[in-house]
């Protein structure tokens, strides 16, 4: 007897163990994730396929294994709305007519302002007016060139410690005007006056826009800066720069595109021109530009 219960106590203890066998090759099945085996390829083809409900789902995912999503198809574009908290923001799918609350990454959006966006990143000013491009579902971001390396802005301290903006006119008319420091003679351009801006004056209304390369990465892309109406030259940058790079405009930029390679703008005479990086200087200048239409 004595030796039939010893038998049947050990063919209990191999099936648990067994068991345990079992359950722990299953969980480490589970903790596989196959997302971090598939190629960025394969990931955007799946991606381009799914709702707005489940692009977020899956970009989370693959934030998860380690393995951000860096490329989309997304044909139709969605709208950002700030969230109840600035831990939260409301994207808006035009294709789906609904909208979903996410959780903003903590870096690049958070209490940012958006200056513009490109195949699903946005480009954000912080609350020291400092420029980051982010992607705000993976949480993958860069940091644009300080604002401080336009040749004529200077910042300083002030007594409360706020970071105080100095706008210099004469450097700025050589830079607009291509040398010359002044304008041709026209009574209706308004002649901007050296002046002092806090941070969130910089964010609101100095940066007027920032346009991004089709398809910008972290460190591969391409952004043009266009400032206020009354300032009105476009500044330069690429993921290789440290610097922003300023080019003369005779009459402001008011907006811009990027196709193909290249930055197309209007100024606010009705101006088209196109703007291309010097592969030698790693200045952008005009290319051409032709008068569609005079105010």
């Amino acid at each position: 007897m004595a030796g039939s219960r010893r038998r049947r106590q050990l063919k209990k203890q191999r099936e648990q163990a067994a068991a345990a066998r079992q359950c722990t090759n299953a969980a480490d099945a589970i903790r596989v994730n196959f997302v971090e085996r598939l190629p960025q390829e394969l990931l955007a083809k799946i991606h381009g396929h799914f709702t707005l409900l489940d692009r977020l789902a899956f970009a989370a995912v693959c934030k998860m294994a380690g393995h951000p999503l860096t490329k989309s198809d997304t044909a139709t574009p969605w709208l950002v709305f700030p969230g109840e908290t600035e831990e939260k923001a409301t994207f808006f799918s035009l294709a789906e007519c609904r909208a979903v609350s996410a959780r903003t990454s903590d870096l690049g959006t958070r209490g940012h302002v958006v200056l513009g966006s490109s195949s699903g990143w946005l480009a954000t000013a912080d609350d020291q007016a400092g420029i980051h491009i982010v992607d705000p579902f993976t949480g993958e971001h860069a940091a644009l060139p300080d604002i401080k390396t336009v040749p004529f802005i200077r910042s300083s301290s002030s007594s409360k410690n706020w970071v105080v903006f100095h706008m210099d006119t004469a450097p700025f008319l050589k830079y607009r005007y291509g040398g010359a420091g002044r304008p041709p003679t026209n009574k209706s351009v308004v002649m901007p006056v050296s002046r002092s801006l806090t941070a969130n004056q910089m964010r609101q209304w100095f940066y007027r826009k920032v346009v991004l390369s089709a398809s910008p990465r972290r460190n591969n892309y391409a952004a043009m800066l266009i400032l206020d109406q009354e300032f009105g030259v476009p500044a330069f940058a690429t993921s290789e720069d440290t610097e922003w790079k300023v080019a003369a405009s005779l009459d402001g930029i008011e907006d811009a595109i990027h196709h193909d390679g290249r930055f197309y703008s209007v100024s606010y005479a009705g101006t088209i021109e196109a703007w291309e990086r010097d592969g030698v200087t790693g200045d952008a200048d005009s290319c051409f530009c032709w008068l569609i239409t005079s105010r």
